[in-house]
């Protein structure tokens, strides 16, 4: 008697079945994560745009998964609204992240670029201070916002001038950490000594200044604003100048002040009309 032959689709079926005995749970957790996460998103994005309330998409949120607090995208959100109500309450909120999950000290930049945005120095370096801790190395572009939020409010300085000399020791030629060290000797009273880390950082901006750049600053002075669109005595913003201009604008206010130090009041006129020019601040409101 010759034995049955096997049944190729049930056995196809039942490995099937197996399988998804076992990956159902898993695909329906992350698909609860996922959904969660959105009304995490939604829910800061009511906090930003602040026509509606972020609860409704919070309490959906928690449906999805108990443990909100496990979530980075909880804390982002949590950051979010803190940023927007409650600035200096932000910190914490890092720190409770943190507390939560060590992971969440990549949220530290967000916020530090977060505070500078709104020129909530002392905060920021509060956070860059607080997240350096997590991290194995700390970067040259870190201890450089550390170094110039020092600058900007007078703190520390010396501290700052120790973080950006670290900087400048593995990135000897970037401009932007070269002006930083120029601005923390300015305001430690040291003129003489700024003038050269300054002049070095604007002659590498120059430098660096080919084709490409001078279209990029071309299309940020065009869009949305044209400076020659403006009356002589307007002044722009950051936000309109775009980011090209407004940094090189920066260096050259620090070349002006250093020079005016010196009394070198000629070659400082130079650079005040420049940023006169370029429909630029003229005060500490460009840094």
């Amino acid at each position: 008697m010759k034995s049955p032959k096997p049944n190729r689709f049930l056995n196809w079926a039942i490995v099937l079945a197996v399988f998804a005995l076992v990956a159902t749970p898993v695909v329906l957790d992350r698909f609860r994560i996922e959904l969660a996460r959105w009304h995490l998103a939604a829910a800061a994005n009511a906090v930003i745009v602040g026509n509606t309330s972020p609860e409704a998409h919070l309490v959906r949120a928690r449906t999805m998964v108990d443990d909100l607090e496990s979530l980075r995208d909880y804390w982002l959100f949590r950051i979010k609204e803190a940023l927007i109500s409650a600035p200096q309450t932000a910190p914490e909120v890092l720190r409770q992240a943190v507390q939560a999950d060590v992971k969440n000290a990549e949220l530290t930049g967000y916020l530090a670029i977060s505070l500078w945005e709104i020129d909530e120095f002392e905060l920021q370096i509060e956070v860059l201070e607080f997240g350096r801790q997590y991290f194995r190395t700390v970067s040259t572009s870190t201890l450089n916002q550390l170094a110039y939020a020092r600058a900007l409010v007078s703190l520390d300085l010396h501290k700052a001038l120790e973080d950006i000399n670290a900087a400048i020791e593995v990135a000897p030629n970037k401009y932007e950490i070269r002006d930083t060290r120029g601005w923390i000797l300015f305001k430690m009273g040291k003129p003489l000594e700024a003038i050269e880390d300054v002049d070095f950082a604007i002659k590498e901006l120059e430098k660096s200044e080919g084709w490409l750049s001078r279209a990029m600053t071309w299309l940020e002075q065009s869009i949305p604003t044209s400076a020659a669109d403006l009356p002589p005595d307007a002044v722009l913003t950051r936000q309109e100048a775009g980011e090209t201009l407004w940094g090189k604008g920066a260096l050259i206010y620090h070349r002006a002040k250093i020079l005016d130090a010196l009394g070198r009041a000629d070659e400082a006129q130079a650079d005040w009309q420049w940023l006169k020019d370029h429909n630029l601040p003229q005060d500490d409101r460009i840094f």
